[in-house]
């Protein structure tokens, strides 16, 4: 209970960018645990300690962090929290313009998403896939891996996936300056984004327009 509570202070420090507490908790939580045998809140605190890493920008040890995490989660069998720390690696080498990398982890994430019938998971680990081939330049890849979200999250009717995928679909219709698309997509996307008072995607689609 203890490992717990410190990882639950850890991790509202984060939210609120309070990294150097963040860490300090985590860190008791690691020691605890480990005295414990308790791998599950070791692997929890290693995977907030990474995210402590990441809000001050220190993507390699984030990485680092989060690849520990990841095998003990492997080792107790948590696919799910694989899954997860698979998604945190991925978007850390996103960052980096690691688009190698970062394509491996989304692919060992989407594995693991569907092999545990997640759907959630498994549309944002799309968005991810996409969001890279469209660095990438790859158009069509990224479109294919787009307009496969979007018909996921119109079936689960997650509205805010859809209003992302539209968002995405509205930055590469640009790219293929095919404006009129663009226009659409990133009108629907925000008329969604308003809807859910989602002030973030609201920004984004109204970058866009």
């Amino acid at each position: 209970n203890k490992v717990k509570l410190f990882n639950d202070l850890a991790s509202k420090y984060i939210s609120i960018n309070n990294t150097v507490k963040a860490t300090s908790y985590a860190d008791s939580s690691e020691l605890l645990a480990t005295a414990l045998y308790y791998k599950t809140g070791k692997a929890n605190a290693i995977v907030l300690k990474g995210q402590a890493e990441s809000k001050k920008g220190n993507r390699e040890n984030a990485v680092g962090k989060y690849k520990l995490a990841a095998n003990l989660y492997h080792e107790l069998g948590d696919k799910t929290a694989e899954a997860n720390t698979f998604t945190s690696i991925a978007g850390e080498y996103a960052q980096k313009d690691n688009y190698v990398e970062a394509l491996r982890y989304r692919h060992a994430a989407m594995k693991l998403y569907e092999e545990l019938n997640i759907k959630d998971g498994l549309m944002r680990t799309f968005l991810g896939i996409g969001s890279v081939y469209g660095n990438l330049a790859n158009y069509p890849e990224a479109m294919k891996y787009f307009f496969t979200v979007l018909k996921m999250a119109k079936e689960a009717g997650n509205k805010n996936i859809i209003a992302g995928a539209l968002r995405n679909l509205s930055v590469l219709y640009q790219y293929e300056n095919n404006l009129k698309a663009s226009y659409n997509a990133a009108t629907e996307s925000l008329k969604i984004f308003e809807e859910l008072g989602n002030k973030k995607g609201v920004a984004s689609a109204t970058g866009s327009l």
